[in-house]
């Protein structure tokens, strides 16, 4: 038996049912994964729907840098900041709404929370 640990071959479906599980209702990865167990047969840890997650991400990002490019070309454009802190630390979160398209991004300390949307900086 070779080592370390099986690869789980994600369907785009079932990469899809875990997305929205965790991104679109809020529910945590250790309840995503029983759900998708429970639901699907497909037995995942959560530590295993973690870095698929992160995989879907990186795949849109230039979904999303195009959205924001089409937002800094707007000639209107709303702005809201809100900021928390985590640990003691700030977190800002920026939107950018057009009429047609709306962007955010999440930001921590150091960083110009509204930098990356205003411009490439």
């Amino acid at each position: 038996m070779p080592w370390g640990r099986p690869r789980l071959s994600w369907t785009p479906r079932a990469l899809s049912t875990a997305t929205a599980l965790n991104k679109e209702l809020g529910i945590p990865f250790g309840k995503s994964v029983v759900v998708l167990e429970k639901g699907f047969g497909l037995k995942v840890t959560p530590g295993g729907l973690c870095p698929a997650l992160d995989r879907i991400g990186k795949k849109c990002k230039p979904t999303y840098d195009a959205l924001v490019q089409q937002v800094r070309a707007s000639l209107s454009v709303t702005m809201d900041e809100t900021r928390w802190r985590v640990g003691g630390h700030p977190w800002w979160l920026v939107d950018a709404v057009t009429p047609d398209i709306a962007v955010y991004g999440i930001f921590h300390e150091g960083i110009n929370p509204a930098g990356p949307i205003y411009t490439d900086k």
